[in-house]
């Protein structure tokens, strides 16, 4: 009976770790991202930290070939792409066309020493009442990370590399040029796309790419801009461990990412470790009773 004990103390910690993991579960919800839209809103709560891509500068419409790195220390390390650098690379943008001048709305290319690069694309963006977003009427909107695509190669991917392992991960998705398009997002384990692929969506027919012709209001100056709002919301709940995000869709002039929705994954406990050294401790004493037998 004593041969069995270490035997069953393993079998116990195995036990103990297994019933700790849980599979990751992917999902994609569609429609206004507001409290009104049952999906978004059941999953926020999975998420405890926003990164802002603002981190990376205000937007100017440069174009950055292959990697760019953010200047600041915070969960995500660095952004890059396979795009060949004549055919295009990262750029930031914010969501908007327009700019409030006193009561009057005017193109934000009037302005280009006060205010940043902007896209008028299906996110975020004022003016909008409190209850569904904090941007002040006039002022940019969401803060977007990039991949611009000259249109005569393929789609390209954006990778995204995190200083520290996530166990959920979400953002909005949106094409550049196509008010329908698919995409394939994968998480892995390891940087730039390597080690174990924990999880991956193949989406289809997403619909909110391209333009949002609302959020323009040039043919009425007086006409305040509505923001689309209805870019595709998605990600990964309980993956464990993500230090890495690929990106890519069927749009060849690239695509825009919004801000991402994440939680670290947690350290475990001190006992948890005593139990894993336990477990382990009793294999080798187990091993040594089975040679000495």
């Amino acid at each position: 009976m004593n041969k069995l004990k270490p035997i069953l103390i393993s079998a116990a910690v195995a036990a103990l770790l297994a019933g700790s993991l849980s599979a990751s579960t992917s999902f994609t919800c569609s429609g206004t991202a507001t409290a009104s839209n049952p999906c978004y809103a059941s999953q926020l709560p999975s998420f405890t930290t926003q990164f802002d891509w603002s981190d990376f500068g205000i937007p100017d419409g440069t174009v950055h070939p292959s990697i760019w790195v953010s200047p600041t220390a915070g969960a995500v390390i660095d952004v890059r792409t396979d795009v060949d650098p004549a055919a295009g690379g990262l750029r930031t943008a914010n969501n908007y066309v327009n700019i409030l001048d006193g009561s009057i709305w005017r193109p934000g290319i009037d302005f280009p020493t006060a205010q940043p690069f902007g896209f008028q694309g299906h996110f975020d963006a004022p003016p909008n009442s409190a209850l569904n977003s904090a941007m002040t009427p006039g002022l940019p909107g969401d803060h977007l990370m990039g991949l611009l695509v000259d249109g005569t190669t393929s789609a390209g991917v954006l990778t995204v590399n995190f200083s520290g392992g996530l166990s959920s991960l979400g953002f909005r998705l949106a094409a550049n040029e196509l008010s329908i398009f698919d995409a394939t997002i994968r998480i892995f384990s390891g940087l730039n796309g390597t080690g174990s692929q924990i999880d991956q969506l193949n989406l289809r027919d997403l619909a909110g790419g391209g333009l949002c012709t609302s959020l323009s209001a040039l043919s009425n100056p007086n006409l305040v801009p509505s923001p689309c709002n209805d870019a595709p919301f998605l990600g990964f709940l309980n993956a464990g461990g993500i230090r890495s995000l690929t990106v890519g869709t069927s749009d060849t002039r690239g695509f825009y990412v919004g801000n991402l929705l994440y939680t670290n994954t947690p350290v475990p406990e001190p006992a948890s470790f005593f139990l894993c050294g336990l477990g382990a401790a009793a294999l080798v004493v187990a091993q040594r009773r089975r040679r000495r037998s």
